[in-house]
């Protein structure tokens, strides 16, 4: 199971990915890592179970950093071309990665949405 939220964190740092395929990688890691949580809480695996929601919360974070990457990136492109489909998608990208949306979540996340 980490092996496998290894992989969706890797494939969620990608740039050329589109959001339907992140979208569905994410799900896919949930249920991995939910599933495989259950199964070490079972067997009082506390530390293999702290360790699987540790990858889950790294592959969130990466696909984060990546959709406020990509906001920055186009909000560089529309400055010089006036085009805003890219930022509309990676604002979307954002708002499905959950950018912004955690309580508490850091000043730079709402900085760069509110930037955009």
């Amino acid at each position: 199971a980490l092996g496998k939220l290894r992989k969706a964190q890797e494939f969620l740092a990608l740039s050329d990915v589109t959001l339907e395929q992140k979208v569905e990688t994410m799900d896919k890691a949930e249920a991995v890592a939910e599933e495989a949580a259950t199964l070490c809480r079972q067997a009082g695996w506390r530390e293999a179970e702290g360790r699987l929601e540790k990858a889950f919360r790294a592959a969130e974070e990466t696909w984060r950093e990546t959709a406020k990457a990509r906001i920055v990136a186009a909000m560089e492109v529309l400055r010089s071309t006036e085009d805003k489909s890219e930022l509309l998608a990676a604002l979307e990208e954002a708002d499905a990665a959950g950018l912004g949306a955690e309580p508490g979540c850091p000043g730079e996340e709402q900085r760069v949405i509110q930037e955009a």
